[in-house]
């Protein structure tokens, strides 16, 4: 697994949106001062693939930042040439609680270069895993490390080794046994245990088969044998037996079928038989014929009476006499309305002029009334000079006294005039409206008198060529008269009419009676067709129903002699089956085959087939239990075997002997190879050893003195160290047992404890690893000495806003 790309928002330190370019950084370093947030960017590259980080245990909950609701982790990575984007989002639920809130993972395509940025931002590949539990699983199976072994073969915990160098020796053999997983023993032990109680348990239940299981000799095989012989020879008397039993059955079911023939023959023969009414109908259709053309000849005779006489009414115009009578009914009307409508228009115009008269007396009255009241209106005008006199003073105009009553005297002369004014002016009113009534009545008299003149003119015109009111009133009666004669001549015609149609109607119900006779004898005759009747005359019913009878009874005869000569071959042929029936029916007892003495000829094979297949059955059974029991017994040996394998295996792995022998030889694997690549960090002054549980260091530069691990510096310390971490992760990418892509080494660790010279060894050894195209080596350093050598730096920083990211290409 190589690192290429990493995306963080939200997670751990980094609040917002981080993006760190692994691609071309085959050697780098994250620097940066305590806190910062190196490490979070190790934990990235982990949760990104397993979802968990080694320092947080199993829980998600400081994969958040403080202030953050949400984070993404996004790892664009390599694996066996191929490329892959691995994202997980986790959120924070209402009571705090974190949680992953989606993973996916994609497979890029083929073409996609790992070297180009460009060419993995926005690819879209093929979809792996989709939810949380299913992408660690794939990233799994594409690296080929479970979690555990990912974080000692490539997130390598240093400080794990160094317990392990000055740990005792049971203390180291816990540590060992953890970080190369040996613990999957003791699973083994525990499984080979339960594969040792499964396997006596299903031999338990074999034993309990093999005692329900019976047992078969030969013997029962050799009976069930013969008794499949035995039916088959008897299957073979039954195939040539049944064939003659079919003949048999077929030529009586012939015979019954050509009786059976004979008695429908003879039943549709007896039923012919002509019935009694067909004499009586012949002479009914003759009497019914004469009536209805007698009846015919009464309405031909009735019709030409009525014709003539419509004749001779069609010169009348009745209509019009009508109206010329009706011409002169409404002339006396309107006469009579002239004569009376004569005075009452005089008398109304008479009213008008006189009206008239009445309205000028009523107006030149009321001209005399207006003129004395102004006369009486200008003798009143120094009213207004008396307002302020009173009696005895001097008049302003001839300076005498003012009598006491002259002002009433005057005033009462102007009312008098007003009043006599108003009144005349009520009766000019009255008489106008008088006038206008009598005028308006007087209008309408006249227009209804002229209206009634004017159509009595109109009418006289019409009326002046007509015959007179007699003279039509004689010609209505005659035309009356000859009406009448035409009604009843009419009626006559309706009369015989009705009769021929009772007469046809009567005619017809006797030709149906006949056609349904015929029909009746057309269906008997029908019935026997196929027994070639003779011909039918169709003139004549009576003639046809007795040649069909006579044709009938001789036929009768013939059929009776038929079903006598049937009835005794078919006796015959019921006793040759009675026979060969009792011959088999012995020999199916004999071989002790159950049927019924009811069974049909076909029922015997099936009996036979049915017994064979019992006895065929009856012997597959009895082979299939012995080839049972003997696999029984071959599984139970089986099993046994597998039983005692797996309880000594057992036994084995519980004394601890062989995880001992394990431990031994991993450690002494690792010991060597760590032991070369001390010698190489320590210029060769230094090999690691393995004695008695102890680790032990031999100094070259001190006549190779042996000396225990624990007199070693700091800085040899943390070399050897590092030369376990190396050799632990060669050794487990060895032992993967799925083919570990180990394309990166990223150590967490400070390499603050070692001097100048194993500095520059160690960054020498770590480039020379980096170089040789192996593997992408990263490391977390506080030693600026050591993150100068190294090519690619990531400065990493911490403010307010959270932690940043910054390459730094040397």
């Amino acid at each position: 697994m190589r690192p290429l790309r990493l995306e963080m928002e939200g997670f751990g330190t980094f609040s917002q949106r981080t993006t760190v370019d692994f691609v071309g950084a085959d050697f780098f370093a994250l620097v940066g001062p305590t806190g910062a947030g190196k490490s979070t960017v190790m934990d990235a590259i982990c949760f990104g693939l397993y979802g968990r980080v080694p320092r947080w245990g199993t829980g998600i909950e400081y994969s958040l930042a403080p202030s953050a609701t949400s984070g993404k982790v996004q790892l664009v990575f390599s694996a066996a040439g191929r490329v892959y984007v691995a994202t997980r989002v986790v959120k924070r639920g209402g009571k705090g609680r974190v949680s992953t809130a989606s993973a996916a993972l994609e497979r890029l395509p083929a073409d996609v270069d790992p070297a180009s940025p460009g060419d993995i931002s926005g690819v879209i590949g093929t979809s792996l895993a989709g939810s949380a539990k299913s992408l660690t699983d794939q990233v799994e199976r594409i690296i080929g490390l479970p979690f555990e072994q990912f974080t000692k073969c490539v997130l390598l915990p240093q400080g794990a080794f160094a317990d392990f160098l000055h740990s005792s020796a049971t203390e180291r053999r816990k540590i060992l046994e953890s970080l190369l997983g040996y613990s999957v023993y003791r699973e083994i032990q525990t499984a080979a245990g339960e594969e040792q109680r499964q396997a006596e348990a299903v031999l338990g239940h074999i034993d309990s088969q093999l005692a329900q299981s019976p047992q078969v000799t030969d013997t029962d095989l050799s009976a069930a044998k013969r008794r499949i012989e035995q039916l088959h020879e008897l299957d073979g008397v039954v195939r040539e037996t049944v064939p003659k039993l079919a003949e048999l059955a077929r030529r009586a079911a012939d015979s019954d079928a050509e009786l059976k023939i004979v008695d429908e023959e003879h039943s549709l023969l007896t039923y012919i038989r002509q019935p009694n009414d067909v004499d009586s109908i012949a002479g009914e259709l003759t009497e019914t014929a004469e009536v209805v053309e007698k009846s015919r000849q009464s309405v031909l005779d009735r019709e030409e009476v009525e014709e003539r006489l419509r004749n001779a009414a069609g010169g009348v115009d009745i209509a019009r006499i009508e109206q010329l009578l009706a011409d002169y009914a409404t002339d006396a009307e309107l006469a009579e309305g002239i004569a009376k409508g004569t005075p009452l228009t005089e008398s109304a115009e008479e009213r008008v002029a006189e009206a008239q008269r009445a309205c000028e007396a009523a107006r030149t009255e009321l001209a005399a009334a207006e003129s004395a009241h102004q006369a009486a209106r200008d003798a009143d005008l120094a009213a207004s000079l008396r307002a302020n006199l009173t009696t005895g003073d001097a008049c302003p105009v001839c300076e005498r006294p003012i009598p006491a009553d002259l002002a009433d005297h005057q005033r009462s002369d102007v009312d008098r005039a007003r009043q006599h004014e108003a009144a005349a002016r009520k009766a000019v009113d009255a008489r106008t409206g008088e006038l206008s009534t009598v005028q308006t009545k007087a209008i309408q008299y006249r227009s209804r008198l002229d209206e009634l003149v004017e159509r009595r003119e109109r009418l006289t015109e019409k009326l002046r060529d007509a015959p007179t009111e007699a003279e039509l009133k004689a010609e209505r009666e005659t035309a009356e008269a000859a009406r009448s004669e035409l009604s009843q001549a009419s009626t006559a015609v309706r009369v015989a009419r009705d009769e021929l149609r009772r007469a046809e109607k009567t005619h017809s119900a006797v030709q149906d009676r006949l056609t349904s006779e015929w029909q009746r004898f057309d269906h008997h005759r029908d019935r026997v067709a196929r027994l070639a009747p003779p011909p039918t005359d169709r003139a004549d019913l009576r003639a046809a129903w007795r040649e069909l009878s006579e044709w009938a009874t001789e036929q009768l005869a013939v059929r009776k002699k038929r079903r006598a000569a049937h009835l005794t071959a078919r006796d015959e042929l019921d006793e040759q089956t009675r026979i060969i029936r009792n011959e088999l029916s012995a020999q199916l007892i004999e071989a002790e085959v159950p049927f019924s003495p009811s069974s049909g000829t076909e029922d015997f094979s099936e009996i036979v087939t049915a017994e064979r297949h019992a006895a065929t059955s009856r012997l597959e059974q009895l082979t299939t239990a012995r080839d049972r029991h003997i696999e029984l017994a071959r599984q139970r040996s089986e099993q046994a075997g597998h039983a005692e394998v797996a309880k000594h295996l057992h036994q084995h792995l519980g004394t601890r002997q062989f995880v001992s022998w394990l431990l031994t030889e991993a450690l002494e694997d690792l010991v060597d190879g760590a032991s070369r690549i001390l010698y190489t960090l320590t210029s060769g002054q230094y090999d690691l050893a393995y004695v008695d549980g102890e680790f032990y260091v031999i100094d070259h530069h001190d006549a190779d003195l042996t000396r225990p691990v624990k007199t070693l510096s700091g800085g040899e310390t943390f070399a050897a160290s590092l030369s376990l971490a190396l050799a632990m992760s060669d050794q487990l990418a060895g032992m993967s047992s799925q083919g570990a892509c180990l394309e990166a080494i990223l150590l967490d660790e400070g390499f603050g404890t070692l001097d100048a010279a194993t500095l520059d060894q160690v960054a020498a050894n770590l480039e020379n690893l980096a170089t040789s195209g192996s593997r992408m080596v990263g490391v977390v350093t506080h030693v600026a000495g050591l993150a100068e050598r190294i090519p690619v730096r990531y400065e990493v920083e911490k403010n307010a806003s959270g932690s940043h990211v910054t390459r730094v290409d040397v």
